[in-house]
């Protein structure tokens, strides 16, 4: 007999669970409607935004322009447009390669072209001049430095930095003299400048490595950085070994660590007692300008940049040359050769060790000029005398 209660039940029950996949269905296919809507939303967004952020780009960069020649004097403005047109007029007889090359994917012509860069911050560094300045980063373990971004940068931005030993540092050589295609080589040789570490470049950015140090509020506390007191730093960046490591990377053999012939190698460092004292007062006249929190610390600096020979190729090459031929002394010595300048003080100088311009070559060290003496034998380094730096000390 047929049960048609239960029949009708299950029947209704289908008819439920039915509804129920429809609907569930239904919501399943809006929310993926939603889901590529929302996609597409966030598409465009994107672009509207690239297409806004490269439109401010331009427009700083024409405004830039408008500042540069809003301070040019008219006769000038006029010779410029001239030059702008002549140059517009060369390059539109150039070959379609040509033309290419010259411009950027997006139209950027490269001779105009100049994309503005605001410092973070300025480095405070013990490398007080260009002299003494190591060739490289870490050459030096000792040398001190301390980052203070510039107002309207927060803290927040060293956050999780601490974690890294080592961070990158990009930065302005902003003491360039001139603009070099070629280059000396610590032996005297030429280099191209890509081929080197020299600041004369044409776009004069640096890239050192450095220690942190501490983080200390708005500051960065660095050692190792070879760069000069006051340079405006452009960025901040860790330090990654597993990808910045190239264990298979290659180099010439005159920038190992210590190449056979190392130009820059000298026998021994010397300090006497009475110019230790004199550095000693030196630095306690400093007080908290000094970025070392004792003397020791600053010694330790001292030692390390004059375990090196920090003259010029001019200096420890070219000019001794001329001073075995009669030119003047070069070699600044209390010895053989002679100085005029020292004949009489160096002497003296080297058996006391004064506060006064003792040594013929010089080196700022912190804020603390000091002065020292190469022999020509031996090639050991005498520290003559110490005293504070001044605005013409260079």
């Amino acid at each position: 007999m047929w049960n048609w209660p239960a029949s009708i039940a299950a029947a209704v029950l289908c008819a439920l669970q039915y509804r129920r996949m429809a609907k569930t269905e239904a919501d399943l296919q809006r929310a993926e409607e939603q889901a590529r809507f929302a996609t597409e939303e966030r598409k465009a967004e994107r672009a509207g935004r690239v297409k806004a952020e490269k439109e401010l780009r331009q427009l700083q960069l024409r405004m830039g322009q408008l500042d540069s020649l809003s301070a040019t004097p008219p006769l000038a403005l006029l010779a410029q447009s001239q030059q702008y047109e002549d140059a517009q007029q060369q390059l539109e007889q150039q070959q379609p390669e040509q033309q290419q090359q010259a411009r950027t994917s997006d139209g950027l012509d490269l001779q105009q072209v100049a994309f503005p860069l605001r410092p973070v911050g300025l480095m405070r560094s013990c490398f007080s001049r260009r002299n003494g300045t190591p060739r490289q980063p870490l050459l030096v373990p000792a040398a001190r430095a301390r980052l203070t971004l510039r107002k309207g940068l927060s803290p927040d931005f060293f956050e999780g930095l601490q974690q890294y030993s080592h961070c990158w540092v990009l930065y302005i050589f902003h003491q360039n003299t001139d603009l070099q295609r070629l280059v000396p080589r610590l032996d005297g040789g030429k280099l191209g400048v890509f081929a080197t570490r020299s600041p004369h470049r044409p776009c004069p950015i640096g890239l050192s490595v450095a220690r942190v140090v501490a983080i200390e509020g708005r500051s960065l506390v660095l050692e190792g950085a070879d760069i000069v007191d006051g340079s405006p730093v452009l960025d901040i960046k860790p330090f990654v070994p597993f990808c910045d490591n190239v264990p298979t990377a290659a180099a010439p053999a005159w920038v190992a660590a210590k190449a056979e012939d190392e130009p820059l190698n000298i026998g021994a460092l010397r300090i006497p007692p009475a110019a230790e004292a004199a550095m000693l007062r030196c630095w306690q006249r400093l007080g908290k300008r000094s970025l070392y929190r004792n003397f020791e610390q600053y010694k330790e600096l001292v030692a390390q940049v004059l375990s090196r020979d920090i003259r010029s190729v001019t200096q420890r090459i070219k000019v001794p040359q001329r001073a075995q031929h009669g030119g003047p002394a070069a070699l600044g010595t209390s010895g053989s050769v002679q100085q005029p300048q020292q004949q009489d003080t160096a002497p003296a100088a080297s058996a006391a060790g004064t506060e006064e311009e003792g040594g013929y070559w010089k080196v700022v060290l912190d804020g603390i000029q000091l002065g020292y003496d190469v022999e020509p034998d031996s090639r050991d380094v005498v520290l003559l005398s110490a005293r504070l730096a001044t605005a013409s000390d260079e």
